[in-house]
């Protein structure tokens, strides 16, 4: 990571939809094993590739997210000026 504009979009927007996609899924796995598990389960199982999918879409999202949200920022950076007060 070299320039600033592609380290704070990391940090702004990469990191916490990463780690929204990573909080779903560990709630998700906590609230659906009680389900699957014991008396509850009549056969249900996680949907391990399912679930896989999802957080492999959830980083490709965040990853496009961070991206977008860099170019915007180097795009903007060049044009903006400071204002007198």
């Amino acid at each position: 990571m070299g320039r600033p504009g592609q380290q704070i979009s990391f940090f702004t927007l990469f990191l916490p939809l990463s780690a929204a996609s990573l909080i779903g899924l560990a709630a998700h796995y906590w609230l659906a094993t009680p389900m699957t598990a014991g008396s509850y389960s009549d056969g249900a199982t996680h949907s391990w590739p399912v679930l896989t999918l999802v957080l492999a879409t959830m980083f490709a999202m965040a990853l496009t997210v961070w991206l977008w949200g860099a170019y915007g920022a180097a795009r903007l950076a060049h044009r903006w000026r400071p204002t007198a007060d």
